[in-house]
């Protein structure tokens, strides 16, 4: 479930993503943070995109531990995008593959707290550089442990189950009412689910 950050917890992440502060115990500050997300514990992760890892900080800032290594190996980081800590206590990450902005692969990548890779889920390996990649760019996981992958290519929302198991495609009936998905969050108790359209032409 995602959580709503206090104010403390907000202006931290304000400082650390946006400014690029580099954290009092890390080895080197962030390059492009894409994305942070709060654990049950009140600490906060944060997906440096730039740097090819996944940043774990106190809820004042301070740095706890980092993981991430730039390749093509199942466990490492391509390109990161968003990040988002499940029921599971796992950290979940969309990522990209390309070379040369022709797409490779493309999905979402789920790493234990200490950064074993758990899982892959929506994981797709495209054929030729003519496929249409998703490009998924935001992610939600809820209670349930179901996983909702905005792909910003397609426009369209897949639903995965905790299992990794497609349950559905939300707005793949060909209407393209989305011009770029850039962030998704699922209203659980009222049944709502609200987008961010980088282009609305």
């Amino acid at each position: 479930m995602k959580r709503f950050l206090n104010p403390v917890h907000l202006a931290a992440l304000i400082i650390l993503l946006y400014l690029g502060t580099a954290c009092s115990a890390s080895a080197r500050g962030f390059s492009r943070p894409n994305g942070g997300s709060i654990a049950a514990d009140g600490s906060l992760y944060v997906m440096d995109k730039g740097n090819y890892r996944i940043v774990h900080l106190t809820s004042d800032g301070e740095f706890l531990q980092s993981f991430g290594k730039f390749g093509l190996r199942e466990d490492n980081i391509y390109y990161g995008w968003d990040i988002q800590v499940g029921p599971d206590g796992n950290l979940y990450i969309c990522n990209l593959v390309s070379n040369e902005n022709i797409m490779i692969a493309d999905g979402v990548k789920v790493f234990s707290p200490p950064g074993d890779l758990v899982r892959e889920v929506g994981w797709v390996n495209y054929a030729s550089e003519e496929d249409t990649a998703n490009n998924p760019y935001a992610l939600f996981v809820d209670r349930q442990g179901r996983v909702y992958i905005a792909d910003y290519n397609t426009g369209i929302v897949r639903v995965f189950s905790a299992q990794g198991e497609l349950l559905t495609s939300l707005f793949a009936d060909g209407s393209h009412q989305f011009g770029g998905l850039g962030d998704i969050v699922v209203d659980e108790e009222n049944h709502f689910l609200y987008a961010a359209d980088f282009d609305q032409g």
